[in-house]
């Protein structure tokens, strides 16, 4: 399914400490998509833990640091995994169209608001998404 070098879950101590891609799959879901600066590292605390099962794979492709950005999209379009569709990354997609002032205005401001603050904005902006409304 999925042609790329991959540790079990339960071994993700042992992907290497570079920067890359990484795809949570089984024999037949593709999950997660995300990116990391160093690999190991990011599968040492990554808040997607919980979900994992020891039979899950962690699939990597090692990717400069200034690509990871657009190499994770183009991967998260190309497998369109499960986990992938929360809120916040369209919300985050959604950001990341504006010019870079304006989106780092907005992402300072979000940051003053609580989580449960983000949240209702980012749903907000997720509805418009859907609808295509545009800004």
């Amino acid at each position: 399914m999925i042609d790329l070098p991959f540790v079990l879950f339960s071994e993700r101590n042992l992907l290497p400490s570079t920067p890359g891609i990484y795809i949570v799959a089984d024999d037949r879901t593709v999950f997660y998509v995300g990116r990391a600066r160093d690999l190991r590292m990011r599968w040492g605390n990554h808040h997607r833990a919980a979900q994992m099962i020891d039979a899950y794979r962690i699939h990597w492709q090692e990717v400069p640091a200034v690509d990871l950005r657009w190499t994770e999209r183009d991967f998260i379009k190309r497998l369109q995994p499960r986990w992938n569709t929360t809120l916040t990354r369209r919300g985050r997609d959604l950001l990341d169209l504006l010019p870079r002032k304006p989106r780092e205005q907005v992402a300072a401001l979000m940051r003053t608001f609580d989580s449960e603050a983000r949240d209702v904005i980012v749903r907000a902006i997720a509805e418009l998404w859907q609808r295509e409304v545009k800004l």
